[in-house]
């Protein structure tokens, strides 16, 4: 199967899986079912977090061996899970004391990993569109100076998720400008 045919029909199935989410009736929960979703949830962020930094790593040798390695996230599975990981992709780059440390420290470090990637990027720089213009965003639209190689890696995050010329969902751009974005956050 084509590399290309094989990220639309996960795009499909992405899409799918959060229409059926999001069309679920909401579920009244006990305290009970809470603290067992918000302990799977905050789990299931921290390993994301993990797999993140593994993907990170496939994404070069996918790109030196033109292989496609990857570790599929942790996904919700009951409203409560899904925020629970949401509070704690926000609180571990936003915890005061710490928190903006990390993420920026998180930038830096995988922007000297993306220049290993990619050696005749590094040292430059580039403008980075927030919202990819192939998923709609403006050509004018807010944009981020960032190394060209830490781009790149934003590129390829974006092309692995949303194929080009294939129109997507404002729901699945959305989606998946929140997870590139926890995975590479913007300086």
């Amino acid at each position: 199967m084509c590399l290309k045919k094989e990220q639309e029909e996960r795009a499909a199935a992405r899409e799918r899986q959060a229409a059926a989410q999001a069309a679920a009736p909401p579920q009244n929960q006990n305290a009970g079912q809470l603290a067992k979703d918000e302990a799977i949830g905050i789990a299931k962020e921290v390993a994301n977090t993990v797999i993140g930094i593994t993907n990170l790593v496939d994404n070069g040798i996918n790109a030196l061996l033109g292989t496609n390695l990857q570790t599929q996230e942790f996904k919700p599975t009951t409203p409560g899970e899904k925020s629970a990981m949401l509070g704690t992709s926000v609180a571990l780059l936003l915890v005061p004391g710490g928190g903006e440390e990390k993420a920026a420290t998180k930038v830096g470090s995988l922007a000297a990993d993306a220049e290993k990637l990619y050696p005749k990027l590094a040292g430059k720089f580039q403008e980075h569109h927030i919202i990819p213009q192939y998923l709609g965003g403006a050509k004018d639209g807010a944009t981020a100076r960032i190394p060209a190689a830490y781009h790149q890696l934003i590129t390829n995050a974006f092309r692995d998720r949303l194929a080009y010329g294939v129109k997507h969902s404002a729901e699945a751009v959305q989606q998946t400008v929140k997870e590139v974005y926890r995975l590479f956050p913007l300086p």
